[in-house]
């Protein structure tokens, strides 16, 4: 089953039509089977036990735990939190415990702890930096995190400072900076929006810049940028690389653009910090802000929030995305498998 989160309300100007909140979705019939009511759900996250948390994007920050219950996909409200931060937008969980909340518009990182019957907010980190694209980079700007291999440290992606912030992870989840490399420092405009592993190399979408960079740790476990690959060579304040994908089954790295409104894919050379650019293709609809790449199924699911709908692609044996349907998805924004 996959769960469709996305906007139930957009700011006056948008051209999309919104949602009613989470959407459960049936892959073997691409239907919607029923909507879960949730108020501007724009990401979701595994808790890891066949239940799933909601991201409110708002001017105040709140997030809700939900768990199946006795009927057959169906889920219940088992806990909710408001927490200080604005423009929530992406959620990293370690171990169903411990959830990272990134807030865009506050730029914040809200550690929220989690039980079986409710969370509690342990820490509210600030951040403070800038960069040369006005508007974007007036100030910093949480816009992911992504655990360690070893779930032992935290990686955090500061749009708008051009820094990708690490932190060890302590036993109750909480955080402390790092003390050999408190951030590393991406190229100044890049804007650093969502992260993937292969390995000993992390690789980020640039939002701003339209590159995917790739951060390489040296024995001492100090990072720094050692290759950028632009994914377009278009250019506009509305083309933004969006989300992030490492295939180990296909040794492939997705990516979707939104402006060109296109998926495209590269592949590591020998040194896996280098890229080549292979191939792209339509997203399907306008403005891919997000997608799920199901290696068991070997698919892509696509949620294109401006044109409302998700696009379905199957993956053949040399992992190029063939669009097998499009189905209609108010408030598309991302898709989670649980």
């Amino acid at each position: 089953m996959l769960l469709i989160g996305g906007y139930t309300h957009y700011p006056v100007g948008i051209p999309a039509k919104a949602g009613e909140g989470v959407a459960l979705f049936r892959e073997e019939n691409n239907t919607v089977e029923k909507i879960i009511p949730a108020e501007n759900p724009s990401f979701l996250a595994s808790d890891g036990s066949g239940g799933f948390f909601a991201l409110k994007e708002s001017d105040s920050g709140l997030l809700q735990h939900f768990v199946p219950n006795s009927s057959e996909g169906s889920f219940s409200s088992a806990a909710k939190i408001a927490f200080p931060g604005a423009g929530s937008c992406h959620l990293c969980v370690k171990d169903g415990k411990t959830v990272y909340v990134s807030n865009y518009l506050s730029g914040t990182l809200s550690v929220i702890g989690v039980t079986d019957t409710e969370m509690i907010l342990l820490q509210n980190l600030e951040f403070s930096g800038s960069g040369p694209v006005e508007k974007r980079q007036e100030h910093s700007h949480i816009h992911s995190s992504i655990l360690s291999e070893s779930g032992h440290e935290l990686f955090v992606a500061d749009l708008g400072g051009d820094k990708i912030y690490r932190y060890a992870v302590e036993k109750d989840g909480s955080l402390t900076p790092f003390a050999q490399q408190p951030y590393i420092l991406t190229p100044a405009g890049s804007g650093p929006r969502h992260m993937a592993w292969n390995k000993n190399i992390l690789y980020v979408t640039a939002e701003l810049s339209n590159e995917i960079l790739s951060i390489r740790f040296d024995s001492d476990g100090i990072g720094s940028v050692v290759s950028e690959i632009q994914t377009t060579a278009e250019k506009g304040s509305q083309i933004l690389t969006a989300h992030i994908c490492f295939s180990e089954s296909q040794n492939k790295i997705y990516a979707c653009v939104r402006g060109t409104d296109e998926i495209v894919w590269l592949v590591p050379e020998s040194d896996p910090a280098v890229l080549t650019l292979q191939g792209r293709c339509s997203s399907g609809g306008k403005f891919p802000r997000h997608f799920l790449l199901s290696e068991r199924e070997d698919k892509i699911y696509c949620a294109n929030q401006l044109s409302s709908e998700l696009t379905v692609f199957d993956l053949n044996a040399e992992g190029v995305p063939r669009l097998k349907c499009a189905v209609p998805m108010p408030g598309a924004a991302m898709v989670l498998s649980v």
